[in-house]
């Protein structure tokens, strides 16, 4: 049976408690600059990725090997963004900032007649 998903959003709502963050190094292909173009696979153990990286580079050009963090259950592997953070909301708090900055612009007349005190 293959339990792959397609993508990160089918584990919305579902229990993770067989996934955890790991780290894997990435082999890139690289361009002539030495700019990353195209990923070519991940491995638990950097010192393989080394070894495959450096085994033909005539096909890889000239790899490069980046650590990512990945949330995974061994079968499933997703790239974490670690140091991008993101500042959340309460949404019930910022609704209401909403609501009350939205009836602000509506005038006493129109309040009234919408039936707004």
């Amino acid at each position: 049976m293959d339990d792959s998903l397609k993508n990160l959003k089918e584990l919305l709502g579902k229990d993770l408690s067989s996934f955890k963050i790991e780290e894997l190094f990435e082999v890139w292909n690289t361009d002539e600059k030495g700019i990353k173009t195209t990923p070519i696979g991940a491995f638990k153990n950097e010192k393989v990725a080394k070894a495959f990286a450096g085994n033909d580079k005539s096909n890889w050009g000239n790899p490069a090997i980046i650590p990512i963090m990945v949330l995974t259950d061994g079968v499933n592997v997703f790239v974490v963004d670690e140091n991008r953070r993101v500042k959340t909301f309460n949404d019930e708090e910022e609704a209401l900032r909403l609501k009350k900055i939205a009836l602000d612009k509506i005038s006493p007349e129109d309040r009234e007649l919408l039936g707004i005190w």
